[in-house]
């Protein structure tokens, strides 16, 4: 499934995912891979479905809890959003951009000083991610610190 998804094939791979999960119904990967293209076509209820079928098999999945959680986000679902964030950087501590999602979520909470932890954490695991610098910018703004957001 994941090589036709590279290829751009993802109705094949669609395809591919379901009969896997109809073959072994207890592969977590299968149903985050599926909830992925199923997410991306739109069709949320059932994505929610597979991300959440993903963490029941393997409650140690910190992708698939990160593919929820943006998930839940999307639908304003913060509370939960938070709760799945959370449990993906408890599984996965070095998860940068999991980080940055999770201060988003509590940026979208008006839960500033959280946001800014989290963003500040993504930052020190990943220099590199340029969205972390651009979300705890506007956190400082909005959190009346422009002249932080500066540093």
């Amino acid at each position: 499934g994941n090589a036709l998804v590279e290829v751009g094939r993802r109705d094949a791979a669609l395809q591919r995912f379901r009969a896997c999960i109809k073959l072994k119904p207890d592969h977590p990967h299968a149903y985050n891979n599926l909830g992925n293209l199923l997410r991306d076509r739109g069709m949320v209820k059932e994505a929610l479905h597979c991300f959440m079928t993903a963490c029941r098999l393997m409650p140690r999945f910190a992708a698939a809890h990160s593919n929820l959680a943006s998930l839940l986000k999307e639908e304003g679902r913060l509370d939960q959003a938070i709760a799945h964030y959370q449990e993906c950087v408890a599984i996965d501590p070095q998860f940068a951009a999991a980080f940055s999602n999770l201060g988003n979520a509590y940026k979208d909470s008006h839960r500033l000083t959280d946001a800014i932890k989290c963003f500040t954490t993504a930052i020190r695991l990943d220099p590199g991610l340029p969205v972390a610098y651009l979300n705890l910018g506007c956190t400082y703004r909005d959190g009346g610190r422009p002249y932080d957001a500066n540093s």
